[in-house]
């Protein structure tokens, strides 16, 4: 077969591999996914993450996240690993997805809001309740039982 006189020659090149990133929801089963060229270092994909969900973040700052590896455990199921980020390419070739966490930090959260969900222990469990007609962000009368102090910290705070 003959090619016309000045017709280009189109050579494609090698397909780049590409690398699936997972945005998980904290205690909930939803998830939000993306996909980008695969990153040469741990740093890298880091902020890639951070670009490819700017609306599920509060902050852009990469020490505030950790990758982490789809793998399975010893009973087969999959679970997210860890990645060290000296082992980057080592471990991560594009085939499994890398799910972005956000690390929790002390300081996220003495400069963030708190909210507080009146409860009462009712038959060894916490019973929560909100005033009727309350919505998040609005504030209602509480009687001064219902106070307490702030939590000294993050950690105070989760348990």
């Amino acid at each position: 077969m003959s090619q016309e006189p000045g017709a280009a020659t189109v050579t494609h090149p090698p397909s780049q591999p590409t690398l699936q990133f997972v945005w998980t929801v904290a205690n909930k089963p939803e998830e939000l996914y993306a996909i980008a060229p695969l990153p040469a270092a741990y740093d890298d994909a880091l902020r890639v993450a951070i670009g490819l969900f700017p609306m599920q973040i509060a902050t852009t700052e990469p020490e505030h996240f950790t990758l982490k590896l789809s793998t399975r455990n010893r009973q087969g199921y999959f679970v997210w690993a860890v990645i060290n980020p000296v082992n980057w390419k080592l471990l991560v070739t594009g085939e499994d997805p890398v799910a972005v966490f956000e690390t929790p930090s002390e300081d996220a959260f003495l400069r963030g809001s708190v909210y507080f969900v009146p409860g009462r222990r009712l038959n060894g469990k916490i019973e929560w309740k909100t005033p009727l007609g309350w919505k998040r962000g609005a504030s209602f009368q509480v009687n001064d039982l219902a106070e307490a102090d702030r939590p000294l910290s993050y950690e105070v705070a989760r348990f």
